[in-house]
């Protein structure tokens, strides 16, 4: 993945290997930058560990980018932050993981949902397309004659 739309935001990922940054790799698996809008992930994390980190770190950018972590939001202490982050993470891994039904069952509602307004769409189109039809077109021309007072 090379971004992943948060919000009002298009947040980039970015992969750091351990030759490009060894220290930052060494101590971190991840990380969000808000000034940036960016997700740094490790590149050398085993696959389960790489998509936990990336849950991590896009549960931080909702956190950030819906307000949750300011001065009035309820994630304001940063301790608290990332203990809600850390089980958020871990436990929508494990329902990811222990359901595989789930993310087909995710894809196929919204699936769902696209057809359904595709569909709605279309009608309020093809409603669109009758009026237009239904109505009757309006002359206005020099030579037309006008209309005899009296008349029903």
């Amino acid at each position: 993945m090379k971004k992943i739309k948060v919000g009002y935001s298009d947040v980039k990922i970015e992969y750091i290997s351990k030759a490009e940054d060894n220290k930052w790799v060494r101590d971190h698996h991840g990380e969000f930058v808000p000034e940036t809008s960016v997700i740094k992930l490790a590149k050398d994390q085993r696959p389960s560990e790489e998509l936990n980190t990336l849950i991590h770190e896009i549960l931080h950018a909702i956190t950030y980018i819906y307000g949750l972590n300011n001065d009035a939001g309820p994630l304001k202490k940063t301790q608290v932050e990332e203990q809600v982050v850390a089980v958020m993470a871990n436990g929508l891994q494990q329902i990811i993981r222990d359901n595989p039904k789930f993310l087909a069952y995710v894809n196929k509602q919204l699936g769902a949902d696209k057809i359904a307004n595709q569909t709605r769409e279309k009608t309020v189109l093809g409603l669109k397309k009758v009026a237009r039809k239904t109505q009757k077109k309006s002359t206005f021309s020099k030579n037309r004659k006008p209309r005899r007072s009296g008349r029903s």
